[in-house]
């Protein structure tokens, strides 16, 4: 067998999409989580092995999971549980007659909502997002200083390199920041407008799936 499809038969989820869906990290450092690709709970049947995947948004993502796999991972990152309950709106969801027929014979009753995360911070979140932005713009002033400093350490030494004086280094300063914080709109807007694409593919009102809108989008 193939290393690597063996190595995927070994994980608790992979996205059968393509699109990108992945579990919730436990470590959250860095650029917010995209709401519409993060699985951050699991509604598991154990007896039926029966299990739908749950993005920041509420909706029932496409699946293939490893049932040990998946064991595992519920047992090491939940952090809530609900039993007897299933959650999940979308196409891919448990639909409506299917669910009152599980509730009306006691079937419902196997399920387990594993919740994997509760606080994260979503790049759709304005307070998030102004908060990493204000975190991203400190750390470009840290190495915008830095650079000047070395610049200026190595003028010090009798070095060939360019001046740049005190008088324009508010100025450079601005200027870099202001790149920055433009590179990092656009690459939010572009995330944006791609995760509500999918969100509408989940909820089956989109006409066509994702990759292709993507695709078409980019010629």
């Amino acid at each position: 067998m193939n290393s690597t499809w063996a190595q995927h038969l070994q994980e608790p989820y992979r996205d059968p999409s393509g699109l990108g869906f992945a579990v919730c990290p436990q470590k959250r450092e860095g650029f917010p989580l995209r709401r519409q690709l993060t699985i951050v709970a699991v509604c598991w049947n154990f007896a039926e092995d029966r299990a739908l995947f749950i993005n920041g948004a509420g909706l029932v993502v496409p699946s293939w999971h490893n049932r040990d796999a998946l064991a595992a991972l519920l047992r090491r990152r939940t952090v809530r549980q609900e039993f007897g309950r299933v959650i999940g709106d979308g196409q891919f969801s448990i639909k409506s007659a299917e669910l009152n027929a599980l509730q009306n014979t006691g079937r419902i009753k196997p399920w387990i909502v594993h919740w994997l995360a509760e606080q994260v911070a979503w790049l759709d979140d304005a307070d998030a997002w102004a908060a990493y932005v204000e975190a991203d713009q400190e750390a470009e002033r840290r190495a915008f200083a830095q650079s000047f400093e070395a610049a200026a350490d190595l003028r010090a030494r009798g070095l060939n390199v360019a001046e740049v004086g005190d008088s324009r280094y508010e100025l450079a300063l601005r200027n870099r920041l202001d790149e920055s914080r433009a590179e990092l709109e656009s690459a939010r807007a572009e995330a944006l407008a791609a995760d509500a694409r999918i969100s509408a593919w989940l909820r089956g009102v989109a006409s066509e799936p994702p990759l292709l809108a993507m695709m078409q989008a980019a010629v």
